[in-house]
């Protein structure tokens, strides 16, 4: 256990601050979840969970951070300086945290998940977490310093500018763990990107889905500002691919890439991709054919 934590076996939850009541915080829940429907689901004093509703989709934050925590964890963050980016309400904050991080800097352009966040983190007693409002395509990202890591989790997909991101995170961080909804159509090896519209499920402008770089996009993009380690676990069924990329080498690269299906279904993916394509345009009646 960790300095400074305080268990109760009523409870069974870390409180290392400020106490608060069942009712405070089933109320101050309900109230945030109208003002926006919860997103994470974080586990709270009293058995309380923001969302109550079991997670079995690859975007979900539980799903996800079964999926990565170990990675996070090779990486090894003890005692380092840390960017959650996009980070929502603060789940994975809590996680990098957790594992020992100094200093944890959340960034995230929505006020309410933002708000959201700190309230979590004040229930929960944790202090060494920074959230900020911030937009990284509209304020200089640079003014809070550099950062040995950085967790950049649901991100990519969900801007409209995956190539300038890119650029702002490899200029302040020494490893970076992307994870994201990649491009799974065509030929797995080419560095191309699906334009999406920027549509949105419901009415946060922040959840829109732009584009879906594929795996070997965002590799060759992040080679170009120097970031030559790199390790690659694709799940082409679920369409979430992660990428652990560096400057320096590190433990974590010494794993071997993974691509998590059959080859059976790669091969069924990608020659059904092509086939479509081809259907498509022999059945285009605008086509001039010479």
């Amino acid at each position: 256990m960790r300095p400074g934590k305080i268990f109760t076996l009523e409870q069974g939850q870390p409180l290392r601050r400020k106490m608060h009541t069942k009712e405070e915080i089933e109320r101050r829940i309900e109230k945030l979840g109208k003002e926006q429907p919860w997103n994470h689901s974080i586990q709270l004093p009293y058995d309380i969970k923001t969302i109550a509703k079991e997670q079995v989709s690859h975007g979900k934050n539980l799903v996800k951070w079964s999926r990565i925590e170990k990675y996070v964890s090779m990486i090894n963050i003890k005692g380092k300086r840390v960017l959650d980016v996009g980070c929502n309400e603060g789940f994975f904050s809590l996680k990098l945290e957790e594992l020992g991080a100094s200093e944890v800097v959340a960034v995230d352009a929505d006020k309410l998940r933002i708000k959201k966040a700190k309230f979590i983190s004040d229930v929960l007693g944790v202090s060494n977490i920074n959230y900020e409002v911030v937009d990284i395509f509209d304020q200089d990202i640079e003014r809070y310093g550099h950062f040995d890591f950085t967790l950049c989790a649901g991100f990519l997909h969900r801007v409209s500018y995956p190539y300038k991101a890119l650029q702002q995170l490899t200029k302040i961080s020494d490893t970076i763990l992307f994870e994201w909804k990649s491009l799974t159509e065509g030929n797995f090896d080419l560095p191309i990107a699906k334009f999406c519209g920027g549509r949105s499920k419901d009415s946060n402008k922040y959840s829109g889905l732009y584009w879906l770089p594929s795996v070997q996009c965002v590799v060759e993009i992040l080679e170009t500002f120097g970031f030559v380690y790199n390790l690659v676990i694709d799940n082409s069924i679920w369409r979430r691919a992660i990428v652990i990329s560096s400057r320096f080498s590190n433990p974590v690269f010494e794993n071997r890439d993974v691509i998590d299906t059959s080859k059976c279904v790669l091969l069924k993916r990608i020659t059904r991709s092509y086939l479509k394509s081809v259907l498509r345009v022999l059945g285009d009646k605008k086509t001039k054919w010479l």
